[in-house]
């Protein structure tokens, strides 16, 4: 029998909350979580179509452990809207050459991102 929407709404509270209690040091986990989606989501619309607006040097879940390995935080979180927080968070990831234009790369290392797509 499947969930209703209610009961994974609440699943997904209790997770969060276990989330926030792994570790000493806190963590923001709502935004951590829709952080980890907009990552995926970021990923996944990158290398629809032909040509990807950016090249991936690292998947989605190697980006996320290395946010939590540093203990880094997005300013805007989620109370300044998902726009605001997308913004930060595609900056990051070429700040951090996890992400590149295809444009900066040569032939080899865009053949290698493409093919290995994340």
């Amino acid at each position: 029998m499947s969930k209703t929407r209610m009961e994974l709404l609440e699943d997904m509270d209790i997770l969060l909350e276990k989330y926030m209690q792994t570790s000493d040091t806190w963590r923001p986990a709502l935004v951590d979580l829709v952080a980890f989606n907009f990552i995926n989501g970021m990923c996944q619309n990158d290398y629809d179509g032909t040509d990807p607006d950016f090249l991936w040097r690292k998947s989605p879940d190697e980006i996320m452990q290395h946010i939590l390995d540093t203990n880094h935080y997005f300013n805007s979180g989620i109370e300044f809207g998902a726009d605001q927080l997308h913004e930060e968070i595609r900056e990051y990831l070429i700040n951090n050459d996890f992400i590149v234009d295809p444009s900066d790369v040569d032939d080899e290392e865009y053949q290698q991102l493409t093919e290995g797509a994340h």
